[in-house]
């Protein structure tokens, strides 16, 4: 905000590494919060008001009549994930006790009361999650005196773009302090904390290191490095030169795009009270959260934001309006709570409503036992006799992770769609189901076992590894990464030899070819053949291919995939300004665009794959970017 983005319409975060495992899990499965600024700016801003809308004049006067059991009340009528809550922004006026910010500040710098350990309790039998706002750069507000006293200009030079070894090292030393104190008061009962400010003057991997001290599975998660992403959401709705108030949200929502990133959105009046009016209907609040969901790979999908007074009240429909979007979420939240984005139907960043490719967005139970198809622009006839047949099927093609799916219900009623999937796609006729005009989510069950098996596997070659073109990078789910054979001497045949560790169907090879330039299958075989073996001694051919030429599979009228590259966001050339947001693609031809697939005989059965090329070209050598074999154990 400088505010860091507290003068923007949207805070956006990128994970970073933290705790064993996989990162950040709690926080990639989350997709709908709240955000709460709850603090007070000393002399540099006016925070949060009185019900009256006077300024406070202290921290304590924001702490002490905050009615934290109502609040929680609330937020459970609201039926979030997840909050993000304060613990302090401009002039950083923590809204806890802390030692350290009296040892270095003196006193009047903290509140007395100690908020965010009643807020732990009070959560803790809703089950909603608690994440920490922290802003360890809020030095640029303080006073002159403050900032000589902590260190804030104690460098001569030039502050460095980012922090460097040796400078600002008072200032490092200070924030250190207090987030340590914090992270022994609160660390085992707050599951992430969301960093915001700047990194020119904080050392970041000593504050990622002091803050997961006292709790080393707390995830860390920061907006500080996503300032081009706030500045083109910022469009959205800009802020007023005169105040720094974001301007009202515009109505049509389902022109935002979606983001990989965390994305926080006003509801309020602003980040803090101003006595301003809720922003956006419930039902648009939801048809976002759920694009936002579909989109959202690093994770917090949406927390719409707005503060209470005080006194823990809340401006003018504000609350009314959560309270709604809480209703309306309740009967399909399975869908997009404790979700992760889906494989089959993806959704990109800068993905749309009003352009979404069959007007779905889809999300994936995080075990990956069920994929929810939310529709969000229902399918509609263009001849009038076939109008009402049209509309109540659902046609897409089929998922670009080749799930296949065993049962469909819709959410909402409970009752059974009847579902179709073959070569060509996916049909679900919905039945009886009327399109929800908000979103229709349909539940598919999807069938287990069969799916990719040669991801991570044992490899083999002939000949030596390549340099750049390593024998892991063939089955790592790279595409940035490859594999290459050597050249091959006159009568040699290069193979690649895949170790599935189990017998397996398989159903279908994709080779994912190297792309040099605009020159998209170089080094692709022309001649190759596939056999597949028990024990790895004895092959059997199961597929041969002659003079194959690598063509685009996005386009072909035989073996259609989902294409989510149909959005304004990939469609894009580089250079062009798609909508209001001047969203833009590479313009680079990708092998991701370019997948061969390659279906081998119904009942084809292994352990061992063997892919052996016969006639080569360009250096004569065999050469993929990935391999993917898809089946069922």
């Amino acid at each position: 905000m400088r505010i860091c983005c507290s003068a923007m319409g949207a805070l956006l975060a990128t994970v970073t590494q933290a705790g064993a495992g996989e990162e950040n899990p709690v926080w990639k499965s989350s997709k709908f919060g709240i955000f709460i600024h709850h603090a007070w700016g000393g002399n540099a801003r006016k925070l949060t008001l009185h019900p009256d809308l006077s300024v406070p004049k202290s921290i304590d006067e924001v702490a002490d009549t905050f009615d934290i059991k109502r609040f929680v009340k609330d937020l459970q009528t609201f039926n979030p994930e997840y909050i993000i809550f304060t613990c302090w922004h401009a002039e950083m006026n923590p809204i806890f006790p802390s030692a350290a910010m009296d040892k270095w500040r003196g006193k009047g710098h903290c509140a007395q009361r100690d908020v965010l350990a009643e807020l732990i309790n009070e959560l803790k039998p809703t089950g909603i999650k608690l994440f920490l706002y922290i802003h360890p750069s809020d030095g640029h507000d303080m006073s002159k005196e403050n900032q000589e006293l902590l260190g804030w200009n104690e460098s001569t030079l030039t502050p460095p773009a980012r922090w460097a070894p040796g400078t600002f090292v008072k200032w490092n030393n200070f924030i250190n302090e207090v987030f340590d104190e914090m992270g022994a008061k609160y660390g085992k009962d707050v599951l992430g904390y969301w960093v915001d400010g700047s990194w020119n003057k904080v050392d970041r991997e000593r504050l990622k290191k002091t803050i997961l001290k006292h709790n080393p599975n707390a995830e860390f998660f920061s907006g500080l490095d996503m300032g081009g992403w706030c500045y083109k959401l910022n469009q959205l709705c800009p802020p007023d030169p005169k105040n720094g108030i974001p301007a009202a949200t515009p109505q049509n929502s389902d022109t935002w795009p979606c983001f990989e990133a965390n994305n926080n959105l006003l509801q309020g009046g602003s980040w803090w009270t101003t006595g301003g009016w809720a922003r956006i209907s419930p039902e648009k609040m939801l048809r976002y959260t759920v694009l936002q969901a579909g989109g959202n790979t690093d994770g917090g999908g949406v927390a719409w934001a707005a503060d209470t007074f005080t006194n823990g009240t809340w401006e003018p429909m504000v609350r009314e309006y959560f309270v709604m979007l809480g209703q309306l979420i309740k009967p399909i939240e399975e869908s997009i709570k404790n979700t992760r984005p889906s494989t089959s139907y993806i959704t990109r960043q800068g993905s749309r409503i009003a352009t979404l490719p069959q007007g779905i967005v889809a999300t994936m139970s995080v075990d990956g036992a069920y994929e929810y198809i939310h529709v969000l622009r229902a399918p509609t006839g263009t001849e009038e006799t076939t109008r009402q047949k049209y509309q109540q099927v659902l046609q897409l093609p089929p998922p670009a992770d080749f799930k296949k799916f065993t049962k469909a219900v819709m959410l909402r009623s409970g009752r059974e769609a009847t579902l179709t999937q073959d070569a060509k796609g996916v049909r679900i006729n919905v039945g009886r189901d009327a399109w929800d005009p908000i979103d229709t989510v349909i539940k598919l069950s999807v069938q287990q076992g069969f799916g990719l098996q040669s991801r991570g596997k044992t490899l083999a070659m002939s000949g030596p590894e390549t340099a750049g073109g390593s024998l892991k990078n063939a089955v790592d789910g790279n595409l940035n990464t490859g594999w290459s054979s050597e050249p091959a001497k006159a009568g040699e045949t290069p193979w690649l030899q895949i170790d599935l560790g189990d017998a397996v169907t398989i159903e279908r090879l994709h080779l994912i070819p190297f792309v040099k330039g605009d020159t998209v299958g170089y080094n692709f075989p022309m001649d190759f053949e596939v056999s597949v073996s028990s024990d790895g001694n004895g092959f059997t051919p199961v597929l041969s291919v002659k003079d194959y030429t690598v063509k685009s599979m996005r386009s072909s009228k035989t073996d259609q995939v989902w294409d989510p590259d149909l959005n304004d966001y990939r469609k894009a050339k580089a250079g062009e300004e798609t909508g209001d947001l001047s969203l833009s693609g590479s313009g680079k031809k990708s092998p991701a665009d370019y997948p061969q697939h390659f279906f081998l005989p119904e009942g084809t059965k292994g352990r061992y794959v063997k892919i052996t090329g016969t006639k080569l070209k360009d250096e004569n050598r065999m050469q993929f970017m990935e391999v993917e074999v898809y089946g069922k154990k």
